[in-house]
């Protein structure tokens, strides 16, 4: 009798040897498990690369903006510290007098009494100005701030560093244990609040920026009024700028001016708001902001805890839903034209609510893609009358499909499908304006089956350039005969 083989998949077999032992479960089987863990820690350790290299390129802006302007206050620092200190050739002149009077003759030929010479314990002590005091503690504070903010830039950089260091081997016997160490070091980066420490960062050296250009309206007014006011309407300008630009993402969801000091104030509006709802101030307040500028209620000023929730919430909404997801994949189709993706991506068509959106898209990337005429980008199509509209939208589909008939490549196969798919299912969700519209669609639709059944039978590139190649030689044959024939008369 023949040994039996065991089939067990915890015992070794011939095709599993090469394999190492598992030091969790103890098998060696040869399956998809260590390729779906593997798959599993890459994208773990891939998304927290991104997010390291953005923070690293943030942090080492930082250093070089913190290094080259702790230089500038430098410079203002050491000009301001003489007024805090005092001067060294007027006191010299105190002593030199207070000495020449207590060595003067008192038998003088004067008959008035001579003044009692004043010991040179007694000249007066020297006393910093308030403006200076408050002047220099501006210059050092701004100092400070920029220092601080190098430092803690340095740190951040060396964690970010240490992150992704150090982790088990990419090899089979330990890929779970990789993945668990991968996420356990993701949830620390959320819990400690990299991101935070990092926004701090900049807000800090925005802090040092505030507080050395006002030390620089108080220098110059030192030394000149008309130099101070010029300096300081630059610096509200600036500043309107800064804030203005912080503020705008608080009060418009689509403006892309984020920073961290705009998240600072959004979530500041939030709590303020929250702290004015529970004493019913609210209103009194006026913290609505978005209803009074017409922006409905996702707009409103700190209703959302964060950005992002206000983004979902603005993006989700009708019809403002279906037109993001349309431009979307428009853009995909102009990007990726011809490449095997787009099969994937343009099924998305169908998801779409908003069918007559869908419909009209759809036709805009086959104009686009032949160069023909847009129908909304049309000049002046809003002035010519509901006919002309109509009848342009027709006759351009007309062409379209003329085009396609003979020169059809898998995208366009594929779009003209979706389009009569949805049309097809849509009914009532079309939502047409008015008959002719309607009476345009199913021409269109008419015309894309068309188009699609010739298709299945349409000629191969290589027949066609073959027929081309044929027409010429024949052309040629032609001219060639009709030469002949002129000389012979000849």
């Amino acid at each position: 009798m023949g040994q039996r083989t065991s089939t067990s998949p915890l015992l070794p077999t011939a095709h599993t040897s090469s394999f190492p032992m598992d030091e969790e479960l103890g098998c060696t089987e040869a399956t998809s498990f260590y390729d779906g863990w593997t798959e599993c820690a890459n994208v773990l350790r891939e998304r927290d690369m991104d997010n390291i290299n953005a923070m690293s390129e943030e942090l080492d802006a930082f250093l070089e903006f913190s290094g080259i302007f702790s230089a500038v206050i430098t410079l203002f620092v050491s000009q301001s510290a003489a007024s805090l200190q005092p001067d060294t050739a007027q006191l010299t002149l105190d002593v030199l007098l207070a000495i020449s009077q207590q060595l003067a003759d008192p038998r003088g030929t004067s008959t008035a009494p001579a003044p009692a010479p004043a010991p040179i314990s007694a000249l007066p002590r020297f006393e910093s100005a308030p403006f200076d005091i408050v002047l220099n503690a501006l210059l050092n504070a701004g100092l400070l701030c920029s220092l601080i903010a190098s430092g803690m830039s340095l740190w951040v950089k060396q964690w970010l560093r240490e992150h992704p260091l150090d982790e088990p081997a990419p090899s089979r016997p330990r890929v779970r244990a990789r993945v668990r160490v991968r996420a356990f070091r993701r949830g620390g980066l959320r819990a400690w609040r990299m991101r935070a420490i990092v926004a701090c960062i900049s807000i800090l050296l925005q802090l040092s920026v505030l507080l050395f250009s006002a030390g620089v309206v108080m220098l110059a007014h030192k030394m000149n009024e008309t130099l101070a006011w010029v300096l300081l309407g630059l610096n509200a300008g600036w500043w309107a700028v800064t804030w203005g630009a912080a503020l705008c993402p608080t009060v418009w969801a689509g403006s892309p001016f984020r920073s961290p000091l705009s998240r600072a104030a959004f979530r500041a509006a939030y709590h303020v708001r929250r702290a004015a709802g529970c004493v019913g101030l609210g209103r009194r307040l006026g913290l609505g902001l978005g209803c009074g500028f017409g922006f409905g209620r996702e707009w409103d000023v700190g209703r959302f805890r964060t950005l992002e929730e206000r983004e979902l919430a603005v993006t989700g909404r009708k019809p403002e839903r279906d037109r993001l997801e349309l431009e979307a994949l428009g853009f995909a189709n102009r990007e990726l034209w011809g490449s095997g993706r787009l099969r994937v991506i343009n099924d998305c068509f169908r998801e779409v609510g908003d069918r007559r959106m869908a419909l009209e898209r759809i036709e805009e990337i086959l104009m686009a893609h032949y160069g023909m005429k847009e129908r909304r980008d049309a000049p002046n199509d809003e002035d010519k009358p509901e006919e002309a509209r109509s009848g342009l939208w027709t006759r351009t589909c007309d062409n379209v499909v003329e085009q396609l008939r003979g020169t059809m490549d898998e995208g366009v196969k594929q779009l003209m499908r979706i389009w009569c798919e949805i049309f097809e299912s849509g009914g009532a969700k079309l939502n047409f304006k008015d008959k002719k519209e309607a009476e345009a669609a199913r021409e269109t639709h008419r015309l894309f089956e068309a188009a699609l059944k010739d298709g299945a039978h349409e000629t191969p590139a290589a027949t066609v350039r073959e027929g081309c190649q044929e027409d010429i030689v024949d052309e040629k044959l032609k001219a060639g005969i009709t030469i002949l024939e002129s000389v012979r008369r000849f």
